[in-house]
């Protein structure tokens, strides 16, 4: 369920393009706009209080960053809303 509620709220935002994980909990998603991993991740924290990882924490290549599925639904579409805005802010 909570797969598919991923793939429903990261398709929408068109500058994110995500890896359908072949299980877990968490989620790689790139940054199609070029924006660096590790700012994106300051920023998203200092700006929105959320907590992402950089790709870089992952030996992702390319501008990445992991987010966590464990959380309530309602909480996680807030979360990719957020981080679409700081996305186009950015």
């Amino acid at each position: 369920r909570r797969m598919a509620l991923a793939a429903q709220e990261l398709s929408r935002v068109p500058v994110f393009e995500w890896i359908q994980p072949e299980g877990g909990f968490y989620f790689a998603v790139r940054l199609k706009k070029g924006l660096d991993d590790e700012q994106f991740a300051f920023e998203a924290l200092r700006r929105h209080g959320l907590l992402i990882h950089p790709g870089f924490f992952y030996d992702l290549g390319g501008h990445y960053f992991i987010l966590s599925g464990v959380v309530k639904p309602g909480t996680f579409k807030r979360a990719v809303r957020r981080l679409a805005t700081l996305a186009e802010e950015l």
